[in-house]
Formats: C-alpha cells, structure tokens, sequence
C-alpha cells in the first residue's frame, strides 16, 4: 500500500513540525510522520524546518517577531524555548499560502524525543525524518558526520530504527548514515532540474524522493528498471495527488495528508480482495487506480466513468496486470463485448470507448 506521509505533521491545519500537527496527522490516519531535525548548541536533536529561526514564524520573549534567521545551532535548547511558533506571520506569503492553518499561540519547538514519546503507544507508525543541511550554507549546522550521529543516537535510544528513514538532499549525511546506521534506510531527495533518478540511482540511492512536479511516467519507469522506490514531495491539491496515484508512487507527502487518505478510502467504492487485486463500483475517480498493490501482481477492475485518458499511460507506467472497464464487465454477470491486450502491460480493456481504443493502439504501435 502507498506510504501517506504528514508533512511536517499536518502543516495544513496546525503550526508546522509541532507536537499538536503530529498528533493531528495521527489522528488523520498517516502511515509516516515527516519531519525535520536540527541541534542545538548543546546538543539537543530539535524539530524544526529551516536551519534557523524562520521569521514568518516564530516570535521572541517580548512577543515581536525575529527580524533574521538565528540558527538552531547557535543556541542553547533553554534559549530555543524562548521563542513561539504557534502561529504564522500575518500578511506573509507563508500565511497566504496556509489560510487553514489554526493558530495555537504558546506552541514550542519540540525535541525529537518529545515526538518519540507522544507516539510511543503507536507500535506502527514511521518516521521519515531529515537532518536539515545546505551545502551553501555548513557553517549553520553541525558537520555532516556529527549530526548524522546525533541523530542515529535519538533514534537508536528511542529502538525506533526499524520504524524510520533519514531523508536528505545533501547527500553527504546519508552516507553517514548508510555507513554508520545500516539498519536505517536513507531517502535521496531531489527538486527541479536535479529531479532525475539517473543521478540519484548513481549516488546509490535506493529511494528517490523528487518534488511531483517534475516526476513524470517515463522518470517513474527508470526508477523501477533500476529497483528504486519513489515517494513524492509535498503535493497537496486533489487533482494533483489523484495524478500521482495515478501514476503509481510509493508514496506521497502532503500538508493535508486527509486528502491523499480520502483518494484511497472507501468514499471511491473500492474493495480489496485477494491477491493485492481491487475491484472498484461505477463512476470510480482516478484514485482508484491507486489501491491496488501492483508491485505483488495486483489486477484492477474499474466500470464505466473511468477517465480514459489515464488507460494506457498506467499499464505502461507500472508494468503491472491490470483489468480496466469502460464498458461491461465480466464480474458483474454481463461478458465483455471487445477485448484488446497488450501482453507487455498484461492489460485489458473491455468495450473501450473509440478515444480509449485509439489512445491504446498507439501506445502499442508506438
């Protein structure tokens, strides 16, 4: 099943990387908590996005907002606590950008091990979690070695390692990790023009994490060719998280994690049966396409309304057998009238549309 990840806890709803949009991602139902470490002058493991103080976001002692980014690194956990990042900044782009987000003034920055605490009665529940480092800006941060290790330490203290993956774009601390803590799976992240699993694939990645705008069938089919795993970042609108279900991804972070769960639950009238396979009702939307675990040699059944325009460039994608219906179909007592198959995607239609059929004859021809 696709791994849902709470991007900075539930961003969306609640002030980012706190303990309240954690446990607000809990409640939503998320199989991963995505999240973002620093550390502080004294060695704290802290939870925080940017490598210091964001101004859109946290306030002082006198309650004023901080005029410059002060890094995490540069105080002590006592002085962090000090500052209030319970609400966004009004009239920021940040606070446009999040118009549902409630505020939740006296909120603190959080240590790792707070997080690790408030789900220890979650015996499930993973952590994909990112040591924030910049190759532009080391001075801000502890050494890659360092921070690696501290790191490793939170969670090995926690036993939570075989519950979490560290995620970077600066892939020197993976290696750290991958060297020192081999029990951890380590997350190759990528954005814009450095968004190609050829580079990741030769770093050694054997999980590529790429912004989705820049993800498309083809970049999904090598990764699979070279026996990556591929989890998208930070997709958020509807339609675009129907398109990356579409496609296939292993997984999906999103500042509004009930979204992507809404997409794979029973409000799209899917039922799993044996095998991996699904069998969906009448009028399905796209998402669900994405239910099916195809990898193990899951099938889809899908009834008219299918939007045939995903058809081909699905088979193709995955690779995976699949049954799609745009027409009668065969479990439902009524026999297929036309049947086309594309042995290479192990795909049928029944009673294709003409756009349908002509879409997939060229994608067979091609």
């Amino acid at each position: 099943m696709i791994d849902v990840q709470g991007h900075r806890g539930a961003r969306g709803y609640l002030p980012e990387n706190t303990l309240p949009a954690f446990a607000r991602a809990l409640e939503l139902g998320v199989s991963t908590l995505e999240l973002d470490v620093g550390v502080t002058r004294d060695g704290i493991v802290v939870i925080h996005h940017d490598r210091g103080l964001n101004p859109d976001i946290a306030r002082g002692p006198d309650g004023q907002w901080v005029e410059h980014a002060v890094p995490i690194h540069a105080l002590t956990y006592a002085e962090l606590q000090r500052y209030d990042v319970g609400r966004l900044r009004p009239g920021s782009g940040y606070a446009r950008g999040f118009a549902h987000q409630q505020p939740l003034d006296g909120t603190r920055i959080p240590r790792l091990a707070d997080l690790f605490q408030l789900t220890e009665s979650n015996r499930t529940i993973r952590f994909n979690i990112e040591p924030k480092m910049d190759a532009a800006a080391l001075d801000e941060t502890l050494p890659a070695a360092q921070f690696a290790r501290a790191l490793i330490s939170e969670v090995r203290k926690a036993r939570l390692q075989d519950r979490t993956t560290v995620q970077a774009f600066y892939w020197p601390v993976l290696k750290v990790v991958e060297r020192e803590a081999p029990e951890m799976p380590t997350v190759y992240c990528t954005e814009g023009a450095l968004s190609d699993p050829e580079r990741a694939r030769a770093a050694g990645a054997r999980i590529w994490s790429p912004d989705y705008q820049t993800v498309s069938p083809d970049k999904l089919a090598a990764a699979r060719r070279w026996g990556m795993k591929v989890t998208v970042w930070t997709v958020n609108e509807p339609a675009d998280i129907g398109r990356m279900l579409a496609m296939g991804v292993d997984g999906i972070a999103s500042d509004y994690p009930d979204r992507v769960l809404a997409q794979l639950s029973g409000e799209d009238a899917i039922a799993k049966i044996s095998g991996g396979s699904i069998v969906a009702g009448e009028d399905i939307t796209p998402s669900a396409f994405l239910a099916a675990d195809w990898t193990r040699g899951g099938a889809i059944a899908l009834a008219a309304g299918s939007p045939s325009s995903h058809v081909a460039m699905l088979a193709r994608a995955r690779g995976a057998p699949m049954v799609v219906g745009l027409g009668p179909l065969s479990w439902n007592g009524r026999p297929p009238t036309l049947a086309l198959v594309d042995g290479d995607a192990g795909m049928v239609i029944f009673d294709p549309e003409p756009e349908t059929r002509r879409l997939f004859e060229s994608r067979m021809a091609a």
